[in-house]
């Protein structure tokens, strides 16, 4: 019998973890609301090219998890990232807040979230949704 090398063990640092599966709705409340902090930022004047680096990461992040969830939708989730290749970050920070909002209070549950152009936010409304929660 000879002593053959043994193979170098497989990487498999580069696969995601398998806990990830069992966290995806942690994953998925964390990576919105750093989402919200960093068009935040952008929206301030801090629209710097690491900064938008790091809200297009967090959307390729959000991208697979959210084709499980209803809300926002496709539609909408698309729409972020329209507004970011676009530059308008006063209006993506306003409409990832919307969304974040509804996400966190589960208001989308109860009534129609207004996230396109032109449809009011109503501030009381979802106060009160978040008292009611």
């Amino acid at each position: 019998m000879t002593d053959s090398p043994t193979p170098p063990p497989t990487e498999v640092t580069a696969a995601p973890s398998i806990n990830a599966h069992f966290q995806a709705s942690r994953v998925r409340h964390d990576t919105w609301t750093r989402l919200k902090t960093l068009t935040q930022g952008l929206a301030n004047g801090r629209a710097d090219a690491e900064g938008i680096a790091e809200v297009r990461r967090a959307l390729e992040l959000l991208a697979p998890i959210e084709r499980y969830w209803a809300f926002p939708g496709h539609r909408n989730f698309h729409q972020l990232e329209r507004l970011l290749d676009r530059g308008d970050f006063r209006d993506l920070a306003q409409l990832t807040q919307r969304i974040v909002r509804a996400l966190s209070g589960d208001s989308y549950r109860r009534r129609h979230v207004p996230l396109h152009e032109g449809e009011e936010w109503d501030e009381d409304e979802e106060e009160r949704d978040s008292l009611d929660a």
